[in-house]
């Protein structure tokens, strides 16, 4: 192995860590896959209004998280922040948007669009597929 080699594989994480990192991120894309799928079969429909967007604090900087807030088939007040953000998929103050839940976990509730309910599985199946391979290709190498 090269000099430059040697000093790249310190500087990055543990390879059984990306693998065991990977593995986590690849069951929560499984989870929020799965989680779609029973919606789509099983989840009953509401309307739901944007009451605000609070100011989040990431890796990437600042970023607003929209709050929705409906009233499920039991009466009871649900808010939730969708777990997907960014451009092209925020939701304005004020907006009236369609909820879909189980009636058993309605904490669990998602934005009824395909962003909000496939986006989140799919970026963390390719994140979790992403650091299995770069786990597997450093221990070839």
């Amino acid at each position: 192995m090269s000099h430059r080699a040697g000093n790249l594989t310190r500087r990055l994480p543990e390879k059984t860590g990306a693998f065991l990192v990977g593995l986590y991120v690849l069951s929560l894309g499984y989870r929020e896959a799965s989680l779609a799928l029973r919606l789509r079969r099983r989840g009953l429909t509401a309307e739901g209004t944007v009451v605000e967007n609070v100011r989040c604090t990431g890796a990437n900087g600042p970023s607003w998280a929209p709050v929705v807030s409906f009233t499920d088939r039991a009466g009871n007040q649900v808010e939730f922040t969708p777990s997907m953000r960014g451009p092209g998929v925020g939701l304005s103050t004020g907006r009236t948007v369609e909820v879909i839940y189980l009636p058993e976990a309605s904490p669990d509730a998602r934005v009824n669009t395909w962003q909000h309910l496939l986006l989140p599985s799919l970026f963390a199946a390719f994140a979790g597929v992403a650091l299995i391979a770069f786990a597997l290709l450093f221990v070839v190498l």
